[in-house]
């Protein structure tokens, strides 16, 4: 892609006065300027501050441009939920390329169609990731992509024909190349995402965000969990999802806030981070919420500083929400979005129980299953619902 403003002039025209006209970076320098020591993200591997999240967000720009990554450009990175993926969509925004996140669980049937769809000029990958090898399948896809220049990879196994991504992040490219090489204009309007579907009813389709569209649909959530920069977000779902990457990779820096990266999903290692980190707030799959609440000894973790997890993509049964009452001191929030708009809709912390239980309040009303107890009396089974 070279051509990165794709809005009509009458959506412009309608939008112009709601939409913030910011991009992720203003919010970037904001919180460098104004908690430059704060911690901004943490994984299982590693912690930056606001201060150096900049700094290697600035080298890692720098590296791309020496690689010859210009405005416009695509950027494929299919990684789990690590630091690196924040990193690199910064690095990608400051030279005004565009990021496409992609699913870490997706094979070659849907990486072949994206990557080539995308016209990537690049892909950043792991070496291995839950006993797959990533370079392998690159190996095999990449000669249908006439597009794509470069393949960097995370870890320790890189195939001669690919670079590390220490390479990257490691080199002083600060030293060895002029600063102004980072002077492009980014307009607010300008695509800096490209994201694909599920593809339940064909092929995935790739949506294209905006700085401001995804801008937007942040404020919302700030919005409705009513958050601060004091706030600590928790983030188990895929950056490769909208939830995951509008709301993991980029609301904690909006907000000024800290986020936490689960790469595999693990309760007890949630619970151990609310107590270590100070978690405030998560979100991800009904499934994950059931899993919290059911845990065995959940009341013995000290989960006092955890307000609200936002339970999204299936409906929330309703004994799941009375258990969560006597296991647990958070509010739930239901949630219902798509790839195209992020959340679309979201009830509020004070809600009551049955705003998010009663059909008329379930973001899947459709999808509610009347079937019959063992008493015969008609009761609600909940089947799982498209996640967003």
């Amino acid at each position: 892609m070279t051509e990165t403003n794709h809005v009509p002039p009458k959506t412009l025209q309608k939008y112009e006065k709601v939409w913030p006209n910011k991009t992720i970076l203003d919010y970037l320098k904001q919180c460098v300027e104004n908690s430059p020591n704060k911690e901004a993200i943490i994984d299982g591997r590693s912690r930056y501050t606001y201060s150096e999240l900049s700094k290697k967000v600035e080298r890692v720009a720098l590296g791309l441009y020496h690689y010859g990554l210009r405005k416009g450009d695509v950027i494929s990175v299919q990684l789990p939920n690590w630091n690196e993926f924040v990193i690199v969509h910064y690095a990608a925004t400051m030279l005004g390329a565009i990021t496409n996140p992609l699913i870490p669980i997706y094979r070659d049937r849907e990486i072949g169609y994206m990557v080539k769809t995308a016209s990537s000029k690049m892909i950043v990958i792991p070496d291995h990731f839950r006993g797959f090898c990533y370079t392998d399948m690159i190996e095999r896809l990449r000669g249908d992509w006439p597009e794509l220049d470069h393949v960097f990879v995370i870890g320790d196994e890189v195939p001669g024909e690919m670079k590390a991504f220490t390479e990257l992040s490691e080199f002083n490219w600060e030293d060895t190349l002029n600063h102004h090489s980072l002077e492009t204009t980014h307009e607010p309007n300008d695509v800096t995402e490209i994201i694909f579907t599920s593809g339940t009813t064909g092929l995935p389709k790739g949506v294209m965000h905006t700085h401001n569209t995804l801008c937007m649909s942040t404020n919302y959530w700030i919005e409705r969990l009513r958050l601060t920069d004091e706030d600590v977000m928790f983030m188990p779902s895929t950056f490769g999802h909208q939830t995951g990457f509008g709301y993991g990779v980029r609301l904690p820096t909006t907000i000024g806030g800290t986020a936490v990266y689960q790469d595999i999903w693990n309760p007890e290692q949630f619970l151990q981070s609310v107590e270590k980190e100070r978690i405030s707030f998560t979100a991800s799959a009904t499934p994950f919420l059931q899993d919290v609440v059911q845990f065995e000894n959940v009341k013995s973790f000290n989960l006092k500083t955890l307000r609200a997890f936002v339970s999204l993509g299936a409906p929330i049964p309703r004994p799941l929400v009375k258990e969560a009452k006597e296991n647990v001191p958070f509010t739930i929030l239901s949630g219902w979005g798509q790839t195209e708009n992020g959340l679309v809709t979201l009830t509020k912390l004070d809600d009551s129980t049955e705003k998010l239980t009663e059909t008329d309040g379930c973001p899947f009303p459709e999808m509610m299953i009347k079937t019959v107890d063992e008493n015969g009396n008609e009761c609600e089974a909940n089947e799982e619902a498209p996640y967003s």
